[in-house]
């Protein structure tokens, strides 16, 4: 069964129960949402290291952000999620821009079935945040309006 926490509630989950070696989206039940269609387990891929309740925050923010493209600008199209939140010894060790909104938890790179990267990125032209281009994914940001291709 399907069930909302917010990111208290989640930061209570986590706390005590890592040891940064499990994986967080071993720790968290199956099924324990964000937003209608976006997993907290979704948002804490490959993490060991409990997230603060600020960074928790942020990411409640921005997938609140992308489940609102998916319901409308996406029309419904199921979203997969590569990375969302890193901390900054994961982001370090794939080689990450060291002043990355992800590990601010404000950013997500995502793909959307059915509708290729380029068209995901022209779709999202009037995003208010950041919003980076690639070849295989897009990637949003809370930051001020920029844009880039990587």
């Amino acid at each position: 069964m399907k069930k909302f926490a917010t990111p208290q509630q989640v930061y209570n989950l986590l706390k005590g129960k890592t040891d940064g070696k499990k994986l967080l989206s071993d720790i968290l039940p199956p099924l324990l949402y964000c937003t209608e269609n976006i997993q907290w387990r979704e948002l804490l891929l490959h993490q060991v290291d409990n997230p603060s309740l600020e960074i928790l925050t942020n990411l409640f923010g921005i997938a609140n952000r992308l489940q609102a493209f998916r319901d409308t600008i996406f029309q419904g199209n199921p979203i997969t999620i590569n990375s969302a939140y890193r901390s900054p010894a994961y982001n370090k060790k794939i080689g990450g821009e060291d002043n990355s909104k992800h590990c601010l938890g404000q950013a997500i790179d995502f793909t959307v079935a059915n509708i290729m990267p380029q068209h995901v990125q022209d779709l999202l032209v009037n995003h208010s945040g950041g919003l980076g281009s690639y070849s295989s994914f897009t990637h949003i940001d809370g930051s001020n309006k920029r844009r880039w291709r990587g």
